[in-house]
């Protein structure tokens, strides 16, 4: 469940391609500001894969972190250490 330390727990992460049980390998796709899980799913359809399960988790609002990656780290925080949780969490889950 998110937090205001937290922001990104709990948020979606859609699946497309083979079963994570039978994949030859995953693929962690993250999208970008103002963009979404489902969004970056598109790239998907690029590839001629059906053996790869393609993962994309799905910021809070749309964004990872508030400010510009050029920003102070510590400006974007929780945001950034809450989406690097979620992706390091697929990670173990694989």
């Amino acid at each position: 469940m998110a937090s205001a330390d937290h922001p990104h727990d709990g948020q979606p992460v859609l699946h497309r391609g083979a079963p994570l049980s039978n994949a030859r390998l995953a693929v962690i796709l993250v999208h970008g500001r103002g963009d979404s899980a489902a969004g970056i799913l598109g790239l998907v359809d690029a590839f001629d894969a059906p053996d790869i399960a393609w993962l994309a988790p799905e910021a809070a609002g749309h964004t990872w972190y508030p400010y510009s990656f050029l920003s102070p780290v510590a400006h974007n925080e929780p945001g950034i250490s809450s989406g690097l949780r979620v992706i390091e969490s697929l990670i173990a889950r694989l």
